[in-house]
């Protein structure tokens, strides 16, 4: 994954659309462990989009619910 942060809503829509599709139920276990590079990262790297209110927060949670249903992305959100 390319780990630059192109500034726009776009790309921030884009990131967290990409880290839901990929975080699955392994999340809980595996979130913020750095298992090298050759692997995928276990953070959603939204922070950027986020301080920059590019996507909000409340975005991000209906969309972990959408994706995860209730219940499934409390560690997450």
């Amino acid at each position: 994954m390319d780990r630059s942060f192109p500034m726009t809503r776009a790309a921030g829509l884009d990131r967290l659309s990409e880290f839901l599709a990929g975080a699955g139920a392994s999340y809980a276990a595996d979130r913020n462990t750095d298992r090298g590079a050759e692997h995928a990262p276990t953070t959603s790297a939204l922070s950027p989009y986020l301080r920059r209110r590019l996507i909000t927060e409340a975005e991000v949670v209906a969309a972990a619910d959408r994706a995860f249903g209730d219940g499934g992305a409390e560690k997450f959100v």
